[in-house]
């Protein structure tokens, strides 16, 4: 899961044994350990569909160099709909001395029916500015995909989500994973704008991942939380795996703070497995397998230590330096933005940034893509046909499901074609009279600000799926040091190819849908007057303008009152193909005072403790701001 930002709540706090569990202290933990019996899951864990910078991962195949038979291992592709389907595909995988590989099938979400039992309480959270900012940052997200992978922990197999956006694992309640031993240290992690997240104690277990075995890693066990997307899909936790630095590792952070710098049984589980295996290179890669739009297809890996053997290549692609130095996130710089092949003029508010180049993050969280507003309706604003719609703090394009419009992305000065099918995604039918429609809007997001210094552009799935990506921590020489950090990129969407198979692609996956209302149609609908689109359409529509007068006024009406992006969420009953998308909205405040921290910065704030573990009375509180 990706984490935009996080604040952990914690308190120093004495631990005993709990009366009537068997306890057993560990001598590599300088206090008492308890084992926390089994809960039910708590209710807070079954969330409604929004979020901003959602936690999406990509399993991948690893690959060793000298195979030996290594159990089934369980990896699943897990969408996310209005309907929470998941289904999970079976792999083997094979291991070497050098790394790990894991496969995985991409299966397309069953057709369901959505319950209407929250359909206010989802109004409830649509739309509009918070009063009381200064400036308001906004996001539209859209529930997209997951990768999980079946770690065992404690001894027990829990299928969790893979996020190069985060560090720590996490486990939910709804898992029983038995006795162990748990610090009885509390954490609560928060992601997105901090309206939600995950809160628990630091508890610590033995791990595995394939053929990899970790004696004591650590973890949070959350005994509540509020996001979106896990728990809710039969997913049971996340598994992350960025940096280890105390500044993007909450647990580790929280740890050293509290036991000492020396103390290493915070560490990630990537830098255990690391650790242990000093001859390994230290990389991940990633394939996000394209889906042909919402069809089914096998494909896609997450590899420890080796290429996808179709990747290879990708050793000869530059590599693209961290920005800043030393820091915590998978950011470098994004060269230059081309639409029809002409350049977009880049520009940063972020000190340090190279003159014509803004600080981008590759993240897998990020199931689609953020962007300045400048860059997003400049990307948009050349598509034929192609409608801005602002509701609220909200910021998007209704365009043609059929458009080839060209966008490449430059790094190290090297170009990476985006497929036109990642441009849009469809809505859930939207009834007018009785009658159902689709409409397809952009996938990617605006947002200004909202990550503070850390980056101004995320680069989500919507981008990620058309390269594939290692993720090096740099290797660790002889004397102790390691190299520095960096990414590479593989292209692997050809513009030309790309192009030819929208009409095709698109239009098997709309023939079983509604038609498709023209996005000019779709706006004068809402604003009850004519509205210039973007461009001519040279794009075939299913068009709705033969709907007579009546028709748009009732609509008309029925929009005004709640909303378009509401109405996209609530008009739909079926839910078709892989991904067929609910938008929802997370209006991301950014407060722009001088005593504010950074939504993109965790920080250190009391929680209360049960009175029985309360023993030091003064809470811990780090005013240290970190850029994650």
């Amino acid at each position: 899961m990706t984490l935009t930002c996080v604040q952990i709540w914690s308190q120093k706090v004495a631990v005993r044994a709990d009366k009537g569990h068997t306890s057993a202290a560990d001598p590599a933990f300088p206090h008492i350990i308890r084992p926390v019996p089994s809960r039910h899951p708590s209710p807070a864990f079954f969330f409604f569909l929004i979020n901003l910078h959602f936690f999406s991962f990509r399993p991948s195949l690893l690959r060793l160099r000298q195979p030996l038979t290594l159990e089934t291992t369980v990896l699943a592709l897990t969408m996310k709909s209005s309907v929470a389907s998941l289904l999970v595909a079976l792999t083997s995988a094979t291991t070497s001395a050098y790394g790990l590989e894991l496969e995985f099938q991409r299966r397309s979400i069953m057709v369901g029916s959505q319950s209407t039992d929250n359909r206010f309480d989802l109004l409830k959270t649509l739309g509009g500015k918070d009063a009381t900012s200064s400036s308001t940052s906004n996001v539209t997200n859209i529930q997209n995909t997951r990768y999980t992978t079946n770690i065992v922990l404690n001894g027990k197999q829990v299928l969790v989500a893979l996020d190069t956006g985060s560090t720590d694992l996490w486990v939910a309640p709804t898992v029983d994973i038995g006795s162990f031993n748990d610090s009885g240290i509390p954490l609560e992690l928060l992601y997105g704008d901090g309206s939600y997240g995950v809160s628990g104690t630091i508890g610590v277990a033995p791990f595995k991942l394939g053929t990899y075995d970790v004696p004591q890693q650590a973890f949070l066990r959350a005994t509540k939380g509020s996001v979106s997307g896990i728990t809710d899909i039969g997913v049971s936790g996340l598994l992350g795996l960025s940096f280890d630095f105390v500044s993007a590792s909450p647990i580790n952070a929280h740890i050293k703070s509290i036991y000492g710098t020396d103390a290493t049984w915070g560490r990630s589980v990537l830098k255990n497995i690391f650790s242990q295996n000093a001859s390994q290179p230290n990389f991940i890669a990633i394939d996000l397998a394209r889906t042909d739009d919402l069809e089914e297809t096998a494909g896609g890996a997450f590899s420890i230590g080796e290429y996808a053997p179709k990747y290879v290549a990708i050793a000869n692609s530059p590599k693209l330096t961290q920005f800043p130095k030393n820091g915590d996130r998978w950011t470098t710089l994004l060269e230059s933005v081309h639409v029809n092949g002409a350049a977009i003029a880049l520009k940063s508010k972020i000190q340090g940034v190279l003159s014509g180049t803004s600080q981008a993050l590759l993240d897998t969280g990020d199931p689609a893509a953020i962007l300045p507003t400048y860059l997003f309706d400049a990307i948009y604003s050349q598509i034929p046909g192609a409608v801005a719609y602002d509701e609220g703090s909200t910021h998007l394009y209704i365009l043609p499901c059929n458009t080839t419009q060209s966008v490449s992305l430059f790094f190290g000065g090297k170009e990476y074609p985006i497929h036109p099918l990642d441009l849009s995604t469809i809505t859930q039918p939207l009834e007018i009279d009785g009658k159902q429609y689709v409409a397809c809007a952009s996938s990617f997001m605006a947002a200004d600000n909202w990550a503070g210094d850390a980056y101004e552009v995320s680069l989500g799935d919507a981008f990620l799926r058309n390269v594939y990506t290692v993720f090096d921590f740099g290797d660790t020489g002889t004397d102790g040091s390691t190299d520095e950090p960096y990414m590479k990129l593989f292209a692997k969407t050809d513009p030309v190819k790309a192009a030819s198979q929208v009409a095709t692609i698109r239009g098997k996956t709309m023939a079983g849908m509604p038609p498709e209302i023209a996005p000019s149609t779709l706006i004068k609908l809402i604003n009850g007057g004519a509205v210039a689109a973007a461009g001519s359409s040279a794009n075939s529509t299913k068009s709705a303008s033969n709907l007579d007068a009546s028709v748009l006024s009732v609509s008309g009406e029925t929009i005004a009152k709640y909303g378009l992006i509401a109405v996209l969420l609530l008009s739909a009953n079926v839910i078709i193909g892989l991904a067929l998308l609910v938008f929802a909205i997370l209006n991301c405040v950014r407060r722009e005072s001088s005593k504010s921290v950074s939504r993109a910065a965790p920080q250190y704030i009391p929680v209360k403790v049960r009175d029985e573990e309360s023993a030091y009375s003064t809470p811990y509180h780090d005013q240290s701001k970190y850029s994650q």
